[in-house]
């Protein structure tokens, strides 16, 4: 059996993702999809049972399925399991293979958008802002989010992990802004900035994007570039920020 279960954005298991764990013979907490330091040790305390590691590598292998294949696997992901493909593909794979799967959801950072005055019902298509790397330095993001803004929605915009690693909010900016020149359109303006939502020294702020690397944003974080406000949203920004 597999578990795909939610940790939430506060690490908090519902009642169902405990009992699921509790079944598991192997825990394992995903670091590839969304990163944050400290989530292994509070998962082991509320569960009672190790979590180990599990990155990009074994996520994306054929190993957890052979697992599932003899024994109850548990892959706890921080928000929703469904709100990234790796986890929907090992969903799509143990359905096609005969292997029994359990989902236990939780709340994912999409949850928090109604929480910033925005309307949920005008989120368009999400994007990352990918690390630039000597042969790869992508820019697609900003047409994607030029898109969104031109259909009157906002845009979530989540940052790059990789190696083990958050792109830290100056990196962030930075390779924004470098996109931005690279298709020669600028679509960073005022921005909701939502970091550490749920968890400890959470912030919500709504600023100029190039302020961001001045205001000691933690990862993880996630950016809403906002199209065209409603009068609903534009009074309640007024209220909030």
């Amino acid at each position: 059996m597999l578990y795909l279960i939610g940790a939430g954005v506060s690490i908090d298991l519902t009642s169902r993702g405990l009992e699921y764990c509790k079944e598991a013979d192997e825990i394992y907490l995903d670091r590839y999809t969304v990163l944050v330091e400290g989530a292994k040790e509070k998962l082991e305390k509320q569960i009672g049972k190790e979590v180990k590691e599990a990155g990009r590598e074994f996520l994306e292998s054929k190993e957890p399925l052979e697992i599932a294949k003899d024994k109850d696997i548990a892959i706890i992901s921080i928000g929703d399991p469904f709100f990234a493909t790796t986890h929907i593909s090992l969903y799509v794979q143990a359905k096609e293979r005969g292997v029994g799967v359990k989902v236990a959801h939780n709340s994912s950072i999409v949850n928090i958008v109604g929480r910033t005055g925005l309307s949920p019902y005008k989120l368009g298509g999400t994007v990352t802002i990918a690390r630039w790397l000597e042969n790869y330095k992508p820019s697609s993001p900003i047409e994607r989010i030029g898109n969104n803004i031109k259909a009157g929605l906002h845009t979530l915009v989540l940052a790059d992990i990789s190696n083990g690693e958050n792109m830290g909010i100056e990196e962030f900016v930075r390779t924004a802004r470098a996109m931005e020149e690279k298709e020669g359109s600028k679509v960073f303006k005022r921005v909701i900035c939502v970091s550490r939502a749920g968890l400890d020294n959470e912030k919500i702020l709504y600023v100029e994007f190039d302020e961001l690397p001045s205001l000691a944003i933690e990862s993880p974080y996630s950016i809403l570039v906002p199209a065209e406000l409603s009068s609903y949203e534009k009074e309640n920004l007024e209220k909030l920020y």
